[in-house]
């Protein structure tokens, strides 16, 4: 099957050229899922960067590089052409890039959104994007969503659909050798409890290193703060290798009935592929099982994070952490969201509207 994939994922080694480095969220979800369709189809990847060429990775696999030309309903018809002289037999595209979701109706191939958030929940964003995103998305033959809250959002005419939590290729990392330490990475927005992260932190003092990894609204105040160790914005071998020689990594983005329908953090799914100690918020769209791998925060009035109970509860007298949760769950999200396996996934779905 010849497909073309419209997504911010450049190749990696563009993505790295970069600066400033963007959040490697999309681009990881992206080339990973790209990989894995390319091990069985023939994949054209599109995405804007600023230059112009075709750049083949394997015999299944080229980038195509796209310069943003006009208002983005021209914009929109411009990439509509592009694809459809290349009678591609499907267009698999990122509902979030508004000139790939408005080209939607104007594709004459069969075409499938991936919906990896609720716009409206992007920091930073206008209400005419949010507006106009979920307006051009109806538009799409088939979705892949990362939650049951995207499909029922986005997918108002019950087209078919698949429902994966993400797509996680972690590599063969080795640890970071230094001495132990509590490790986040991720967006760095007081929203996300960073700043919660921090504050617990400095109050407890415990016997370990904070590293924080990222960017966002507090990369000024991190770099300030002497006794947290930011990193930055770190490549995704580097990110990998950190998790992997922590004491434990954390998640602790308070649970926001607002977020929580529409959103796996994907650095949870590394997390449980990767760490031996996870302490974090519970996320409804992880099951119970896979979340007893997990040591649970616990928010209350006046912690809304949990961190203030976790560090009182898991410090002992010398202030090591104590009573984690082992996580056993590695070997099973390392499986299940394989390029691999998604890939077989959304094949089923594919195979359902190419006739």
């Amino acid at each position: 099957m010849r497909i073309a994939y419209l997504s911010v994922a450049l190749g990696q080694e563009d993505f790295l050229s970069l600066s400033p480095a963007p959040n490697p969220a999309g681009q990881n979800f992206h080339l990973n899922l790209i990989h894995g369709l390319a091990e069985t189809e023939e994949v054209t990847a599109y995405a804007y960067a600023p230059q112009a060429k075709r750049k083949p990775i394997s015999k299944n696999l080229a980038f195509v590089y796209l310069v943003r030309q006009g208002n983005v309903f021209n914009e929109a018809k411009l990439i509509a052409s592009i694809v459809n002289n290349k009678n591609y037999d499907l267009v698999i595209y990122d509902s979030l890039v508004l000139p790939f979701a408005l080209a939607a109706k104007h594709f004459e191939s069969p075409s499938i959104a991936i919906l990896t958030d609720n716009p409206a929940n992007i920091s930073h964003i206008k209400w005419s994007y949010n507006y106009l995103i979920k307006k051009a998305n109806k538009q799409a033959d088939g979705y892949f969503a990362l939650t049951k809250g995207l499909n029922a959002l986005f997918n108002k005419k019950r087209r078919p659909f698949l429902i994966e939590k993400g797509c996680v290729d972690v590599g063969d990392p080795k640890p970071i050798k230094r001495p132990p330490y509590l490790y986040f990475a991720g967006a760095l927005f007081e929203r996300y409890g960073v700043k919660d992260l921090v504050e617990a932190y400095h109050r407890f003092e415990p016997n370990l290193d904070l590293v924080i990894a990222g960017h966002g609204d507090m990369d000024e105040e991190l770099k300030r703060d002497s006794k947290i160790h930011y990193l930055g914005q770190v490549s995704k071998e580097e990110n990998y290798s950190y998790i992997l020689g922590a004491e434990a990594v954390i998640n602790p983005r308070p649970v926001d009935p607002k977020l929580d329908p529409y959103c796996v953090p994907s650095k949870l799914l590394e997390y449980f592929c990767l760490a031996d100690h996870v302490v974090s918020t519970a996320c409804p769209e992880i099951s119970e099982e896979e979340m007893r791998n997990a040591t649970i925060l616990k928010p209350s009035l006046g912690d809304p994070t949990g961190l203030y109970s976790f560090f009182k509860n898991n410090l002992d007298a010398k202030k090591n952490l104590i009573n984690l949760h082992k996580n056993y769950a590695k070997a099973d999200f390392m499986i299940r969201y394989s390029p691999k396996s998604v890939a077989e996934k959304l094949r089923t779905l594919m195979l359902q509207l190419v006739h």
